[in-house]
This record gives C-alpha cells, structure tokens and sequence, in this order.
C-alpha cells in the first residue's frame, strides 16, 4: 500500500480546487451592470431614437421631453445589478411639455459588457415601421435599439 495521493490523483484534485475557486470568484464578481448604469443609457438613447423618429416623420423635436429610464430586474437575487435577459425599464418622457408624460416599459437584455438591447415598439408608440415625411416606409427607430454604457 502505497503512501499518500499519486501523482495523477493530486493533480486531479488540484484541478478541482482551481476549479471551484474560479466558479466561487465568478460568481461573486460584478459585471458592472447596474441599474443606475443601465437608467442612465437607456434614458438618453431612447430621447436620441425617439427624436430621430419624429424627424423621419417631418415632425419638429420635442423641446424637452424630460426623459427618464427606471431598471430593475425581474428574476435575479439582486435586482439592481448583474447582467442578463431579465431587465425592465420603465421609460417615461413628456410628449408635449407638462403634463403630457407618457410612460411605458421596455423589455431589454444587458449584457456583461454594458451593452444592451430593447426589441419592439411599445404599443403606445406606434408600430414596427414609420411613414416618412416623403412617404417611405422605414423601420422605426425606437423598434430595434442597441446601446452601451461603461460597466467598469
């Protein structure tokens, strides 16, 4: 009988040592996805989409729509942080000056690098595609929208 782990057997265990010590460190470090990270971009780029609409649609900018983007996730443990398909936003922003705010909420999928992408036009705010001022159909802007934010 032999003494003591053989060689193959004390690098197999090492192997699993440095294993769960790289799913406990993965598990427990921050993407730098937050909801404050994630209300901050989708707020302004959804003005940005929005405004870019209404010009598509020979319509003046809006002065100021005030907008604001709310995030939480649905599923996770902590749902002000992490990345995933799970977040909501509630936008809200004022159509026409006070009083005139209209607010919906956008499913979207954060990912770890702090981008992040909402799919589909609130039901509020039209449809898929806009007729352009000289009579074209395009897709809407606000249909499909992809931004980004630094999640370090």
């Amino acid at each position: 009988m032999t003494r003591g782990l053989t060689a193959t057997r004390r690098l197999a265990l090492l192997g699993l040592l440095l294993a769960a010590v790289v799913v406990t460190l993965t598990g427990c470090a921050s993407t730098g996805v937050t909801s404050s990270r994630l209300n901050a971009s989708v707020g302004p780029t959804f003005e940005r989409m929005y405004q870019w609409k209404r010009s598509l649609e020979g319509e003046p900018a809006a002065k100021d729509l005030d907008t604001k983007a709310h995030c939480h996730r649905t599923t996770a443990k902590d749902p002000y942080k992490g990345a995933g398909s799970d977040w909501v936003c509630t936008v809200r922003f004022l159509v026409d000056g006070p009083n005139t705010q209209v607010s919906f909420n956008w499913n979207i999928q954060a990912k770890p690098d702090g981008c992040w992408n909402a799919d589909g036009v609130p039901v509020r705010l039209g449809t898929q595609t806009v007729l352009t001022s000289t009579g074209r159909r395009v897709i809407d802007p606000i249909y499909k929208v992809d931004g980004c934010f630094s999640a370090s």
